[in-house]
């Protein structure tokens, strides 16, 4: 299944009451995009194509620390992995 898809499908369940707030939603959507804008222009992948397979734990270490280099918060990094994680789950 291609990640995108499967993003959308995960958020749409996520959205219904008592499952997860508006603006929890609304984040997980940004990080989703800000790791396809990662795998785009970082791992010269396409992000309508890439399937789950294409994401393994190399790619996450990797994205894990282009936003430690680009200076990103301990928070923000952890949050956009959490978001990445609850898609695996």
């Amino acid at each position: 299944m291609k990640f995108i898809a499967l993003a959308q499908e995960y958020n749409e369940v996520i959205e219904q009451p008592l499952l997860r707030s508006s603006d929890t939603v609304n984040s997980y959507m940004s990080d989703y995009k800000h790791f396809l804008n990662h795998l785009a222009k970082e791992e010269d992948m396409d992000p309508q194509a890439v399937t789950l397979d294409d994401i393994d734990r190399k790619v996450i270490r990797r994205y894990r620390q282009h936003m430690k280099d680009s200076e990103s918060a301990p928070r923000t990094i952890n949050q956009r992995i959490a978001a990445l994680k609850s898609i695996f789950k």
